[in-house]
């Protein structure tokens, strides 16, 4: 956040962004949840992370749960360094 209250235009409010940002991130995350549970099929005690890697779905599906850390990992390395840019600057 404070990188990019370094970055933003003067006009830009900060507050209703914050806002938005947050609200379109939950309701990302709330149907990413959703859409998840409702396409596999669940036993009692088992959460989504065992159904995605078992050996009941197909191949892909598991390739890309294990994909899937990796590139959110990798894209928030730019993120990164912009945030120790600023810190070195400071």
């Amino acid at each position: 956040v404070p990188s990019w209250i370094n970055e933003k235009r003067p006009e830009v409010p900060i507050r209703s962004m914050l806002w938005l940002t947050t609200l379109a991130g939950i309701i990302c995350f709330i149907l990413t949840g959703l859409l998840g549970a409702m396409a596999t099929e669940y036993h009692r005690g088992v959460d989504l992370l065992a159904v995605l890697t078992s050996d009941k779905v197909p191949r892909y599906v598991r390739i890309t749960t294990y994909l899937f850390p990796l590139f959110v990992l990798v894209t928030s390395i730019p993120v990164f360094s912009i945030i120790m840019r600023y810190n070195l600057l400071e």
